[in-house]
């Protein structure tokens, strides 16, 4: 079941914790995890989703270059020195805020508006749940 679903998922980097809670599950108990190695994971994985957002959102690649945050020290970055962000910065700039620059907030808000979509999955807001290679053109 959790397997399936981080597939599903995978190419979200916000959704790694999934990964971490299907890793704990399959090695029979978290208390086999030690403190130690959970923090190197969690580590990790903030560099891996700091180097996406670097690479693919122009939304953040400004915010960090404020704060002196680029992709030559996503090593050295802490989640506590990462900028807070209030939920209205980020859909006033929804379409620099999106690593995949095919969604945008003008289309996503039409489909939500429109009755006739209810039950339906909107290609675009698809887009940023299905891995590249699973992607129609």
């Amino acid at each position: 079941m959790f397997e399936a679903l981080r597939q599903k998922l995978a190419c979200h980097p916000l959704v790694s914790w999934l990964d971490l809670l299907a890793r704990i599950i399959q090695s029979g108990s978290a208390a086999k995890w030690k403190r130690a190695k959970i923090n190197r994971y969690q580590s990790c994985r903030l560099q891996d989703i700091l180097t996406h957002v670097l690479t693919h959102s122009r939304f953040y690649q400004e915010l960090y270059r404020q704060h002196g945050i680029s992709l030559k020290n996503v090593h050295e970055i802490a989640l506590e020195d990462l900028p807070i962000i209030e939920k209205s910065l980020m859909m006033d700039n929804f379409d620099q805020f999106v690593c995949d620059s095919r969604l945008n907030k003008k289309e996503l808000e039409a489909f939500v508006q429109e009755p006739s979509n209810m039950g339906k999955n909107s290609r675009s807001a698809l887009l940023s749940c299905t891995h590249p290679a699973q992607r129609e053109e």
